[in-house]
Parts: structure tokens; sequence; C-alpha cells
């Protein structure tokens, strides 16, 4: 999938407007790429099912950036968009989540859940520091959203 891709898929309007503020974040770390971390602390910003998993460990937005300043991680170069590569399986992968969910649109939710399988991005390096695996936030995913996951 690349950058104009993302126009053609089925996103709430909560994930547009991450992926709208995630630039922002890069380009006022002064960092030439849109990675993962940007798309994470977006959805702080930005509020929804996510941020409301990630508030109920605990977890906010400074908690993540100290965690991104530790790691000292830098993401795969930039594809021909702005967006690292890391960040565009980000995306292929929540398509994904959403589909094996049975959900119409790829919300936060989805985001966050492939953050857990994207290995090679600094956002599941933040998640892992937090001991937040797949398996955790599907848990916590479906108790926001009141409904079983695998129905």
């Amino acid at each position: 999938m690349d950058i104009s891709e993302f126009a053609k898929l089925r996103l709430t309007d909560r994930v547009r407007k991450v992926l709208d503020k995630a630039p922002a974040l890069a380009a006022r770390s002064k960092d030439g790429f849109v990675g993962t971390q940007h798309v994470l602390l977006a959805m702080f910003q930005v509020g929804g099912v996510a941020v409301e998993v990630l508030r109920h460990h605990e977890i906010n937005v400074h908690a993540c950036r100290a965690i991104f300043r530790k790691l000292q991680v830098i993401e795969d170069a930039a594809t021909d968009s702005a967006f690292t590569r890391s960040t565009m399986d980000l995306m292929d992968v929540a398509v994904a989540v959403r589909r094996e969910l049975g959900h119409p649109y790829v919300g936060t939710e989805h985001l966050l859940l492939a953050m857990t399988r994207v290995e090679n991005c600094v956002a599941h390096q933040v998640l892992k520091s937090f001991d937040l695996t797949h398996e955790v936030l599907r848990t916590d995913v479906q108790t926001a959203l009141g409904t079983p996951l695998d129905e």
C-alpha cells in the first residue's frame, strides 16, 4: 500500500485525523519522516478507543515520549511518501485486523492492535516496554467496545 491508497481505505474520522496530525508531529520533532511513533502520539491528540485502552494501563503521551527518547530507535527509510515503510506496514496490518474482527472501518483500536504485530516499528517497542502484548490489548479493546471481538 502507498500513501495514495489511504484515501481508498475505510477509515474512521479519528484515524483520518491521526494521519493528518502525524506529519505535523514529525516536523515538530525535526524528523524527516512520519514514523509509527508519530502515529501513536497523534492518537493521543485525537482520542478514541486506543487512547482509552492505553489510559486504562496508565499510559499517556508523556510516558510514550519518554520511551521514545530512551529507545533512540530510528525507523526504516521513508518510502516515496513521507511515511516510513513501517508506517505503511502498520496501515496494511490495521486493515487486516479490521477484516479479522469483521469491523466495517479501521479505527484507532485497529491501529493499536496493528502496532503489536509490526515488530520492526518504534510504536511496537514502546508498547512492548509497557508489557502490552497483542493478547492483552485485544482483550482490552473488546472490553472497551463492549462486544466480543471473536464473534
